[in-house]
């Protein structure tokens, strides 16, 4: 029994040894070894669905047609199957191959225009696959992008403040001279939405300066977040009257939000005097 999958140019026609052997060839001319991977190539053929299907199909036929190299059934299925199996370089090779055999004239006429249609086929193949890898190329540029880094972590931020919600976080400041603490202030930060609540009340004092009294909170101070962090500037000015300069409060929220780190940036008249202090979550 002949099978000749290129008599129609595009359908494919498998057909098992049943009984017989191809033209061309004795009984002794096909081993047991090759015509089990002419089965095995056929039985997962009628099952195929994908490419992955048709590529193990292949691999068993060209096993087949390798042990016979003059069993032309085998040779020709084995294209067929790489065809299906979207490997046109496969399927045109192992083509050329079939053309060594002895081919009526018009069958080996179908078989060139065969390979000049798979020709094309591979040619829109690559060109897919440069376009894929081109457009790939661009995603992950665009990806890496400092916009798109910015953008990525300005969402990271938000969603790390909107889970925060509540949040609170405590620092004890202690103003002294040397060792001797004369007063100790309480501060308080709570997040509340993108808001940074800022308060303090006086909790120990060891002198007879005019202050606020011990326990008393003071005025809530808010604070926008932008990302993780909040700012707060305002002027200094002397005691006698006169700009002494400004203080910037910078809070910045850590990833990983257990603490915030206070700093305390003074531009005076006399220069800059900057302070970080780490607040941590309550």
């Amino acid at each position: 029994m002949k099978t000749n999958l290129l008599a129609a140019a595009s359908s494919l026609v498998i057909v098992l040894l049943l009984q017989g052997l191809p033209a061309g060839a004795q009984s002794t001319d096909i081993p047991s070894e090759a015509r089990k991977h002419f089965v095995m190539g056929t039985t997962l053929y009628k099952d195929a669905k994908t490419q992955s299907d048709f590529a193990e199909a292949a691999a068993e036929y060209l096993q087949a047609a390798n042990l016979a190299p003059q069993w032309t059934e085998a040779r020709n299925n084995t294209a067929a199957m790489f065809e299906s199996a979207g490997d046109y370089a496969k399927a045109i090779e192992n083509l050329k191959i079939y053309q060594q055999f002895k081919l009526p004239d018009a069958e080996a006429q179908a078989v060139q225009e065969k390979i000049w249609g798979l020709e094309a086929k591979q040619k829109k193949a690559e060109k897919n696959k440069e376009q894929v890898a081109q457009k790939a190329a661009e995603e992950k540029a665009k990806e890496s992008s400092p916009e798109a880094v910015a953008e990525r972590q300005k969402n990271k931020d938000q969603e790390l403040i909107k889970s925060l919600n509540g949040a609170k976080y405590v620092f004890q400041e202690k103003v002294g001279v040397g060792d001797e603490v004369v007063l100790r202030f309480e501060h308080e930060f709570v997040i509340r939405g993108t808001t940074l609540v800022q308060r303090r009340r006086l909790a120990y004092k060891n002198t007879t300066a005019p202050t606020n009294p011990v326990g008393q909170w003071e005025e809530p101070i808010e604070m926008q977040i932008v990302g993780r962090k909040a700012e707060r500037r305002f002027e200094m000015f002397y005691q006698k009257g006169g700009s002494a300069g400004f203080m910037i409060n910078t809070f910045i929220i850590s990833e990983d939000a257990n603490s915030i780190t206070w700093t305390t940036d003074s531009h005076e008249v006399d220069g800059s005097r900057p302070h970080t202090s780490i607040i941590n979550r309550q």
